[in-house]
């Protein structure tokens, strides 16, 4: 047998090779292919998740427009309304909307934070009287609070620390009850389960739903004008101003009381009168020699001792669920439950005074010392959670796509509304999941929660359009939150909502003086113009 010709073993070695190179390069090319398609999609998730970040700012601006139009009613007592979802764009086929989520354990979609406890005044024994926190949890809520100098930027901090004592599940209760997954996807909840909620008094999942480090208000009455501070010297200007607001008989009583009149010198002795529970310890004196207790409804709304602004860590007895009011110094469990039941049936001029209780003969004159500096009958921090994204214009209470979560606490204590926190909680039911799940030793379940709390998707990182709050030039310094002149408490991002937060409420920066509140309240009472945004329905 011959030996093949070399001139086909060329050949054949020759056309081995370009097939070998012919599949390299198609394989490199498919390669190249397939991570261009990868970027591509990158880059498209990129450019989604920076409109869905753009449409939820836009969002905080249009709800925040929305709550200054309604801060009358907050004054009187009353909760705002808004709609469930916001179209901030509209681009052919597709809607940019912002749509409020179930965060309050009733499903309602803004909880107020001053139907909550101030986690900087609560003791122990309070926590334990909930009913919802045993001795150890109570133990170890207090230990972190005051190993962080008696006051924590934000309830999530309680994770960092507490070393490893408060889990997520403690904060935010069952990750399954989150219940904004299916609002997202825009599932309507089973019509049972809707009444079955109606019929139970929703109860805090969690310590998130039972202490709050937001509940701030102004020291203003009725109408929206500044209390008047009556601790002494007397003047002429609070004269006029007792003289115009009350009646003489008030103002002639005043004068009497600053002044040392020997005839009342026994009504006040043992009083500082620089305390607003002076003036419920007189309520209580004066009352016991006969007086009226109606007759102090305007004195309780208009008048205080103390000169501040602001007034914080007080529950709203409108709002605050039994647990809140077990909290209580000496509310016993059968108030508590005629609490509830009454305000059920308040009238709009039993609903705007603190003195209710009394005129339901829930609680006697002589209880209110203990309790007036704690508890109030408004609402202005109001915390909601926001999904962003784009859906159907042919169904546009559908599935949101590319969604963003953001968790926000909207300070609406004066006419500009100011945000008392920004968090992006896109993947919180996730992160507390993995946080529970894990297994952690001793030595790293403190560091892990923290990271937990921190990360980049973590629940609690505070966020600005640019970025993280703690980054940016204009994030207020710790001493500058809590001096007189700043809402004391959160990690606050401060942003003021311009232009048509502005219009709309009418609201000049800064503290206000008596004659600029009082058009500034009338001001809030005008309809604020929705802008760009328009409520779906």
């Amino acid at each position: 047998m011959s030996a093949p010709a070399p001139s086909r073993c060329r050949r054949g070695l020759v056309l081995m090779a370009v097939l070998v190179v012919s599949g390299i390069g198609l394989l490199i090319a498919g390669t190249s292919l397939l991570l261009v398609r990868a970027e591509t999609r990158g880059a498209a998730h990129v450019a989604e998740s920076a409109r869905s970040r753009a449409l939820a700012w836009s969002g905080l601006q249009a709800v925040a427009v929305e709550l200054a139009a309604q801060r009358d009613r907050m004054i009187e007592g009353e909760r705002p309304e808004l709609a469930g979802q916001y179209v901030i764009e509209e681009d052919g086929p597709r809607l940019g909307v912002v749509r409020l989520l179930p965060v309050g354990p009733g499903g309602e979609r803004l909880a107020s934070e001053a139907a909550k406890a101030d986690l900087a005044r609560a003791t122990a024994e309070e926590l334990e009287a909930s009913g919802m926190i045993d001795a150890d949890l109570a133990a170890a809520i207090v230990a972190s609070r005051d190993g962080a100098g008696g006051r924590l930027d934000s309830i999530a901090g309680l994770l960092g620390a507490s070393d490893g004592e408060i889990g997520a599940a403690d904060l935010h209760g069952d990750p399954e009850k989150l219940e904004w997954r299916d609002a997202i996807r825009g599932v309507e909840p089973d019509r049972a389960e809707r009444m079955l909620d109606r019929l139970t008094p929703p109860e805090p999942r969690g310590l998130v739903d039972l202490l709050s480090v937001h509940a701030v208000e102004p020291s203003i009455d009725a109408s929206g004008r500044p209390r008047i501070a009556i601790s002494p010297p007397w003047s002429e200007e609070m004269d006029r101003e007792l003289r115009d607001r009350l009646n003489d008989g008030v103002a002639d009583g005043v004068k009497a009381l600053l002044g040392g009149d020997s005839l009342i010198k026994q009504l006040i002795e043992g009083l500082s009168l620089e305390a607003d529970r002076d003036l419920a310890e007189l309520f209580v004196r004066i009352t016991g020699q006969g007086g009226d207790p109606t007759d102090w409804i305007p004195i309780f709304d208009m008048l205080c001792f103390e000169r501040s602004p602001l007034r914080s860590g007080r529950v709203d007895i409108n709002l605050a669920p039994a647990a809140v009011l077990r909290m209580l110094p000496g509310v016993s469990d059968e108030e508590v439950d005629a609490l509830v039941a009454a305000r059920e049936t308040l009238d709009d001029d039993e609903r705007r005074t603190i003195l209710w209780p009394v005129l339901r003969e829930i609680w006697t004159p002589d209880r209110y010392p203990e309790l007036f500096d704690r508890i109030t009958v408004r609402s202005f921090s109001w915390r909601m959670r926001l999904a962003c994204g784009t859906v159907d214009a042919e169904d546009p209470d559908g599935p949101i796509e590319n969604a963003t979560v953001w968790e926000v606490v909207v300070d609406a204590g004066e006419p500009r509304p100011r945000f008392s926190m920004i968090r992006d909680i896109t993947q919180l039911d996730l992160a507390m999941t993995m946080a529970e799940v894990l297994p952690r030793s001793p030595e790293t379940r403190s560091a892990d929660r923290f990271d937990f709390e921190s990360g980049d998707d973590a629940m609690a990182r505070e966020v600005s359009p640019v970025g993280p709050v703690s980054e940016g030039p204009e994030a207020p310094t710790t001493a500058a939150r809590r001096g007189a002149a700043s809402r004391p408490g959160p990690s606050s991002l401060r942003a003021e909502v311009d232009g048509a937060v502005a219009e709309g409420s009418a609201g000049g920066e800064g503290e206000s003086g008596g004659s600029e509140a009082g058009s500034a309240g009338t001001a809030s009472r005008r309809a604020a113009p929705i802008g760009r945004w328009r409520p779906l329905r």
